[in-house]
C-alpha cells in the first residue's frame, strides 16, 4: 500500500537532502545553498516546500536564511555533528548486538508513545500496516517496503 507523500514527509524528506548535501560536504559551512528556486527543480518538489524545508533547517541552527540575501549553511552547522570517533572514545566498540538492544529498547518506547497519541484513525492505519506486515514476515524485501512505507 503505498500512498502520496504527505506534505510534511516530503517537506521532511526535501529537509534531509539539504542536510546530506551538507554533511557530506558538497556545501560548506559558510557557503551559500543554491536559490530556492534551483533547489526545487533539483529536488521536483516546489518553492513551498523548499521554503518549509529550510525554515526547519534554520530552527536548528544548520542554516541561515536572510531575504534578498540568500540562505548559507550556518558557520557552526557542523559543531552540534557528533563525530564517530567521539562515540568511540566515550562507550568503546560498539557491536551490532548492543545496537539491536538499544533499537529494542527505543523502537518499544517510541511504538508505545505513538500509540499512546494516535487518533482512532492512526491506529487503523497502523494495524493495516501490521497486518500486511505480517502476511509478508518471511520476505525480507517486501516486509522491508511495508515497513518503510508506514513511515
Amino acid at each position: 500500500m503505498i500512498g502520496v507523500a504527505s506534505r510534511s514527509t516530503l517537506v521532511e524528506q526535501t529537509a534531509d537532502r539539504i542536510r546530506q548535501m551538507i554533511f557530506a560536504g558538497q556545501i560548506k559551512p559558510g557557503e551559500l545553498l543554491p536559490s530556492r528556486k534551483e533547489l526545487a527543480a533539483q529536488f521536483g518538489v516546489g518553492i513551498a516546500t523548499i521554503h518549509e524545508a529550510i525554515e526547519s533547517l534554520s530552527a536548528v541552527g544548520l542554516v541561515d536564511s536572510r531575504p534578498g540575501k540568500g540562505t548559507w549553511v550556518s558557520l557552526t552547522a557542523l559543531d552540534s555533528v557528533i563525530h564517530p570517533s567521539m562515540i568511540l572514545n566515550r562507550f568503546g566498540t560498539i557491536d551490532v548486538r548492543s545496537v539491536y538492544e538499544a533499537r529494542m529498547a527505543l523502537e518499544v518506547a517510541l511504538a508505545e508513545l505513538a500509540a499512546e497519541k494516535a487518533t482512532e484513525e492512526e491506529i487503523q492505519q497502523m494495524m493495516t500496516y501490521l497486518e500486511e506486515a505480517r502476511k509478508v514476515i518471511a520476505d525480507d524485501r517486501e516486509f522491508v517496503r511495508i515497513d518503510w512505507t508506514s513511515i
